[in-house]
Parts: structure tokens; C-alpha cells; sequence
């Protein structure tokens, strides 16, 4: 949300739920790190150990899905997918 309430907005100053600059990082290219939307205590060890491509790249191994393409479509996804290796 653009305007989060009084609750909302003192637990992201007190770092208890991710800000709304942190959450935003996901949206971004490559795709492929900050997932933890609630607090983001565990993006960096995540991101270090590549947890999120390696999920994925058992889930398309396992389903033939490819990541991504809910929120940027089939030819963005498939993209960013074969750059990263994932199909």
C-alpha cells in the first residue's frame, strides 16, 4: 500500500516487518532474491546461498512451471529463466 497505517508503519521503523523499500527489492531484476516479505531477517543468508534459484530450480525440474510468469508474464519469465539458468 502506498499510505500503510499508524501499526504498520511503526513496526517497519522498528524493523519488525519488512519497509516498504526492502519488499520492493523483490520486483525487481533478476528475480531471484529478498523473498522473505514479512521481516526479511533471512534475505541475506538466502540470497548468499542461492536457497531461492535452487527452489526453483527444483520446482521447474519437478512441475515444468517456470518462475515469474504470474507477475511478468510468459516471455519476461522465460527470459529470466534461461538467464539464470533455471530451464
Amino acid at each position: 500500500t502506498t499510505n500503510p497505517n499508524l501499526i504498520v508503519r511503526i513496526l517497519q521503523k522498528s524493523r519488525l516487518i519488512l519497509s516498504k523499500q526492502n519488499h520492493s527489492m523483490h520486483h525487481n531484476m533478476p528475480f531471484e532474491c529478498n523473498y522473505c516479505i514479512t521481516t526479511g531477517w533471512l534475505n541475506p543468508l538466502f540470497t548468499k546461498i542461492n536457497f531461492w534459484r535452487n527452489l526453483e530450480r527444483v520446482i521447474t525440474k519437478l512441475t515444468d512451471a517456470i518462475p515469474r510468469t504470474d507477475d511478468i508474464g510468459i516471455k519476461a519469465a522465460r527470459l529470466v529463466a534461461e538467464q539464470t539458468r533455471v530451464i
